[in-house]
């Protein structure tokens, strides 16, 4: 999704874009990385700006409100980040919500489901997946 969104930027020109994917939860024992946190003091150090593209999440819920938009914010600010900005999810975007839609009664008529790539995506105890055909 990464590769796909900067590929876009690309071709409207856009194209000496450093990015990166990074993780902004740390739940469990174990943590992915590179984390937001990192990343953004890095950009600070490097005195760039940064634009978080949430692309895990379709809607504006607490981790994007308030963790992505305040308190990273505020480490942007304090660590030197010359720029900051959040995209907004897309949960609210028609493209994507015809785009629900459309699975969804596909699914409701019985109609195979086909994920990118044709791999299954849910268990197999789940029975009622459109997948376990």
């Amino acid at each position: 999704t990464a590769a796909a969104i900067t590929d876009a930027l690309a071709a409207r020109g856009l194209n000496d874009l450093d990015w990166r994917v990074c993780y902004q939860s740390r739940l469990g024992p174990m943590w992915l990385g590179p984390h937001l946190e990192d990343e953004i003091r890095a950009a600070g150090a490097d005195k760039i700006g940064v634009v978080v593209v949430p692309i895990a999440f379709v809607s504006e819920h607490l981790e994007t409100v308030v963790e992505l938009d305040d308190t990273m914010r505020v480490l942007a600010t304090e660590s030197g980040v010359t720029a900051y900005a959040r995209v907004p999810a897309v949960g609210v975007a028609q493209a994507f919500i015809d785009g629900l839609r459309e699975l969804t009664e596909a699914a409701a008529c019985g109609e195979h489901v086909h994920c990118h790539g044709g791999a299954r995506l849910c268990p197999r105890r789940f029975a009622l997946c459109p997948h376990a055909g």
